[in-house]
């Protein structure tokens, strides 16, 4: 409706003198009283969608958060073990070492 109004030469309501007051009043006449279970049934699906969206938006952040946790904790573990991979091979050299000088 809004559009035949604006683009309606004959009209009141033209490109050239759009007020925001005609503007909401063809915007506002637009609609009927049989309208509203329609308008308030689509108001419904978007809350329901909306309200989906949200719950699973909020699984994905708290997914991601326990992620990144388990990442960090899996750096930590793997920083400890090249430390003591470290360790044993020094270790390791070590007895090597002892083993060639008991041989002598």
């Amino acid at each position: 409706m809004l559009i035949f109004h604006l683009t309606d030469s004959s009209a009141e309501m033209s490109f050239s003198r759009v007020s925001v007051k005609n503007l909401l009043t063809t915007i506002i006449g637009s609609y009927h009283a049989e309208m509203l279970s329609m308008g308030l049934l689509f108001a419904v699906v978007g809350a329901v969608v909306t309200g989906i969206y949200g719950y699973h938006r909020s699984i994905i952040v708290k997914q991601n958060n326990q992620l990144l946790e388990q990442l960090a904790h899996m750096e930590r573990l793997h920083s400890r073990l090249e430390e003591n991979a470290d360790l044993l091979k020094k270790q390791n050299q070590k007895l090597v070492s002892v083993e060639k000088t008991n041989r002598r």
